[in-house]
């Protein structure tokens, strides 16, 4: 799955604030970004179909969140018999639970303008959803003199950048083939608990 990095979101007023048990977090809004940035959408669209070229098929970070929106009703229903809290979770706990993705992909991109037309930069990153750990990792830039449209620019930088990237994410898999698979235990408690900390 394809998503916005933290710092592009935060440079384009894509986030919004919640509290983490006493504590103000911010978290990135995909809704919105994906709702109100034109270049979001087509930047994904570029980046997956450039992974299913080979063979790393991705889910859609847009679909899963209508998904998720059609079922958040069933655990907004869902509540404490003793106190009737409800579950603690972050937006971006629930984006990762309910869309299991192995892999989260982020793309951070920034379009700087020369003398001989644009250039757009770019960092594409890949982490472990169970445990945040970073599995591949590519940075490039488009060509200089170059007019196209963002999307089209970025796309042709990743392209020149991107097999490495599929090499340490193929490393990854097969790794997690020979030794098996790095889980993290999550435990959860009512909003509501006596329990302050479980670390």
């Amino acid at each position: 799955m394809v998503l916005p990095s933290d710092n592009w979101c935060e440079q384009r007023y894509f986030m919004v604030e919640f509290d983490n048990q006493g504590t103000k977090q911010k978290v990135p809004n995909y809704k919105q970004a994906f709702q109100e940035d034109g270049e979001l959408g087509q930047v994904i669209s570029k980046i997956g179909s450039l992974m299913i070229d080979r063979s790393f098929p991705l889910k859609d970070a847009e679909q899963e969140l209508k998904n998720i929106e059609a079922r958040s009703a069933e655990d907004n229903m869902t509540s404490s018999v003793a106190t009737g809290s409800g579950l603690s979770e972050s937006p971006l706990d629930k984006l990762k639970n309910k869309a299991k993705a192995d892999i989260l992909l982020q793309i951070w991109w920034k379009v700087t303008k020369t003398d001989n037309g644009k250039v757009v930069s770019f960092v594409l990153e890949a982490f472990d959803a169970y445990t945040s750990k970073r599995v591949a990792s590519s940075t490039g830039n488009s060509t200089p003199n170059n007019n196209d449209i963002v999307p089209v620019m970025l796309q042709q930088a990743i392209v020149s950048n991107i097999d490495p990237f599929v090499l340490q994410l193929q490393a990854h898999f097969d790794d997690m083939q020979q030794n098996g698979r790095e889980i993290r235990l999550t435990v959860r408690k009512w909003n509501k608990s006596n329990w302050k900390n479980l670390d």
